[in-house]
C-alpha cells in the first residue's frame, strides 16, 4: 500500500519534513528526516553517565501533550478517529516546573459530528469544534508556539535552542497524529514528531512496574488530580505533576532519566528498557510480571486471532503494556 504521495506506508523517516519553511504541510516534495532529531539538536547525551547524576537530563525541556479524539463507547469511530483537542505544556526539567501552555480545539473533517459519549467523556461540545481551526491550521499554530518559545527557529536552520523532546503518556498520541496527518489530510509531520518520550516507560524504569494509565500513576504517586479527567489540557497538567514527582526521586526509586523511548517504527534505538517486576490493571492492582517463554506467549496471542496489525505478536514489544495486559488475560484460559 502507498500513501497519497505514492510512498509506501511505514517507510521509516519518510513521513517527516525537515524544512518547515519550504516543506511544511506541502504535498509534493518528500524529505528525509533523522530519528535522532529533537528540536534541531542531535542526540549526543550519554544516558548511562546521566543516570549517575540525578541533576542531569539529556533534555532541558519537555513538550508534554495529551490529545483528545472523537470516540464511541466500546467500539471504534469509522473510518478514523480524529483529534479534537490539541493541548501541550512546556515543562522545564531543570527548574522542575511547567512554563507555558498551548491549547486548541480541532475541527474534524472526516467524521464531523461528535458522539454523545465523547462529549460526556471529554466535555468538548459540537460548538467547540465547529468553530475551531482545522487540523492543518492547528499544526501550524503549534509550530509557531514552539518558535515563540525559542525551541526551534521557524526554518529549523539555526541550532541555538535548548534540547527538548515531546513527551506523552503512552504511544497512542503520536501514532494517532501521524495517521490523521498522512492518511486523511495528506500532510507530512515535522521532524520533531519522529521520536518521543513515553512517560509510562520512564515510570516503569523508576518503579519497576508498568502503569496502566495516568489515573493509576497519580494514585500510586499520591498526586491530587487537577481539573477534569479526559479534558486534554487538564490531563497534560496532571502529567506534569507526574513528571515533577518522578524528578523528586523518593527513596527506593531509580533515577528518572527522561530519554527518548519511542518512534513510529517501534522503540527508539538508543533506549534500553529497565526490568519489569510487576504489571498493573485499571484498578491499580499489581501482579507479578509473567516469565513465559516467547514461543508460549506468541502462541497465546495467536490463539485469540486478533487481526489488526498493531495487535499481532510481531508488532507487540515484549516490554510494552499491550504485551503484559494481553498475556495476563490470555494465560488464564491457557
Amino acid at each position: 500500500m502507498h500513501d497519497f504521495n505514492g510512498y509506501p506506508f511505514g517507510a521509516p523517516q519518510s513521513e517527516f519534513s525537515t524544512n518547515p519553511r519550504t516543506d511544511r504541510f506541502s504535498f509534493s516534495s518528500h524529505a528525509s528526516a533523522s530519528l535522532l532529531y529533537y528540536g534541531g539538536t542531535p542526540a549526543t547525551a550519554d544516558i548511562y553517565s546521566l543516570q549517575a547524576n540525578s541533576n542531569s537530563q539529556p533534555f532541558r525541556y519537555l513538550v508534554v501533550i495529551d490529545f483528545e479524539a472523537n470516540c464511541e463507547k466500546d467500539k471504534q469511530i469509522r473510518p478514523c478517529q480524529e483529534i479534537i483537542e490539541f493541548p501541550a505544556i512546556l515543562y522545564d526539567l531543570y527548574e522542575k516546573k511547567p512554563i507555558t501552555e498551548f491549547r486548541q480545539f480541532v475541527k474534524p473533517l472526516v467524521v464531523k459530528e461528535l458522539t454523545p459519549f465523547c462529549t460526556e467523556l471529554t466535555g468538548i461540545t459540537q460548538e467547540d469544534v465547529d468553530s475551531a481551526p482545522t487540523f492543518q491550521e492547528v499544526l501550524g499554530q503549534f509550530h509557531q508556539w514552539l518558535v515563540d518559545n525559542k525551541l526551534i527557529s521557524f526554518n529549523d536552520t539555526v541550532n541555538t535552542h535548548s534540547p527538548w523532546a515531546i513527551a506523552t503518556i503512552g504511544d497512542w498520541d503520536i501514532k494517532t497524529l501521524k495517521k490523521q496527518a498522512t492518511y486523511y489530510n495528506n500532510i507530512r509531520l515535522e521532524s520533531y514528531f519522529s521520536s518521543w518520550i513515553n512517560l509510562k516507560l520512564i515510570y516503569r524504569d523508576c518503579l519497576k512496574f508498568y502503569p496502566f494509565s495516568l489515573t493509576t500513576m497519580m494514585s500510586d504517586l499520591e498526586i491530587q488530580p487537577m481539573g477534569r479527567l479526559h479534558c486534554g489540557i487538564d490531563d497534560v497538567r496532571n502529567t506534569c505533576q507526574v513528571v515533577t514527582k518522578l524528578l523528586g526521586k523518593p527513596e527506593g526509586w531509580d533515577t528518572a532519566v527522561f530519554q527518548l523511548t519511542s518512534t513510529l517504527n517501534g522503540r527508539y534505538p538508543g533506549y534500553v528498557p529497565g526490568t519489569v517486576l510487576e504489571v498493573q490493571d485499571k484498578t491499580g492492582r499489581r501482579t507479578q510480571a509473567p516469565t513465559l517463554p516467547i514461543r508460549k506467549t506468541t502462541a497465546l496471542l495467536k490463539r485469540n486471532r486478533y487481526s489488526a496489525p498493531e495487535l499481532s505478536p510481531q508488532f507487540i514489544p515484549y516490554e510494552s503494556s499491550q504485551f503484559y495486559s494481553y498475556l495476563l488475560n490470555f494465560a488464564g484460559s491457557a
